[in-house]
């Protein structure tokens, strides 16, 4: 759909200006174009703040499971002390936010993590990057010797 915008001389009433929000939405931008974009600090700030704590998470498993007795089994193994959130990306692979760096360390270095039998990673995140483009290449696990 294209914006008309009035020419120059032209009455402003046969062609009305679009609505800057409505622009902004019809707006789409290649990776590559973000790398000049420029937010004002508090923007910047805010956009990091809620960011903060995340990890992907995958399930190393090639059989579909439920997401829910994955959630409510890694809320008794992870025991977070505070609160904690999980979206779904794709099957196999989540978002996870905690609420503070105890919980962040937590989950990222103790471990290792089992559900039904197949190892559970983490990588930290962003929140910026395609969750799907974090590579997930370890995963932790106790060697008796």
């Amino acid at each position: 759909m294209a914006a008309k915008f009035p020419r120059e001389g032209g009455s402003s009433s046969q062609h009305p200006t679009p609505d800057l929000q409505e622009l902004l939405k019809n707006l789409v931008l290649k990776d590559e174009e973000l790398d000049d974009v420029i937010l004002p600090r508090e923007e910047f700030v805010s956009l990091r703040e809620s960011a903060r704590w995340m990890s992907v998470v995958k399930v190393h498993m090639t059989k579909h499971f439920g997401n829910q007795p994955f959630f409510q089994k890694m809320d008794v193994a992870w025991g977070f002390a505070r609160n904690w959130s999980i979206q779904p990306v794709e099957e196999n692979l989540f978002i996870l936010q905690v609420s503070c760096l105890g919980d962040c360390n937590r989950a990222m270095l103790e471990g290792p993590w089992i559900f039904c039998q197949q190892g559970v990673m983490l990588e930290p995140y962003d929140g910026i990057a395609d969750p799907k483009s974090v590579v997930l290449s370890r995963i932790h696990a106790w060697v008796h010797v």
